[in-house]
């Protein structure tokens, strides 16, 4: 016959019973899939905060991919800058194709990348000297340059001289 003074016990574990809190205390906590990053040279997992800090240069030296975004942050002091719009171009006046039109790319490229081309231009200053630079972003396509990304070259040139002041131009391609 069971023992009725042990059916109305709470059931589990001695610590559970000791102090119900504890469960939330040590139970796992989820972490953020992007909080460690693996050094492709010597495989050490790097802690992503530590990486940006250190303008994403692993200790081995390596020089990390890094979107346009996150360039213009990393070259401006305090990493302040205002951003200026690419001027539009038509999307695809020649109707290229290579076994997937060019408009398929480019769509995929703009979800992929969250920008609408390769190309970002920000004004801001570099050690206190004001400047307009450009970003060619590797995400976007491999930083292919088409009509788009000439056209924004020639409008950070032209609001670099119409400012009157430096204009810089980081470029990441991949050929």
């Amino acid at each position: 016959m069971p023992d009725k003074n042990l059916e109305n016990k709470p059931r589990g574990g001695w610590l559970s019973r000791f102090a119900p809190g504890v469960r939330k205390i040590v139970s796992r906590r989820d972490t953020p899939d992007n909080l460690w990053v693996k050094d492709p040279d010597s495989g050490e997992m790097l802690f992503r905060t530590d990486l940006e800090a250190a303008l994403w240069v692993t200790p081995s030296g390596r020089h990390m991919r890094i979107n346009a975004p996150t360039r213009l942050k990393a070259t401006f002091d305090e990493g302040k800058f205002e951003s200026i719009d690419t001027p539009d171009v038509p999307e695809d006046p020649l109707k290229f194709s290579d076994g997937k039109p060019y408009r398929e790319r480019l769509n995929a490229a703009r979800k992929a990348a969250g920008r609408k081309d390769t190309m970002a231009i920000g004004f801001g200053k570099i050690d206190g000297v004001a400047a307009v630079v450009i970003v060619q972003d590797f995400t976007f396509m491999g930083g292919s340059l088409g009509m788009a990304a000439g056209e924004a070259f020639i409008a950070a040139a032209r609001e670099a001289v119409k400012r009157g002041v430096p204009f810089v131009c980081f470029t990441a391609a991949g050929g």
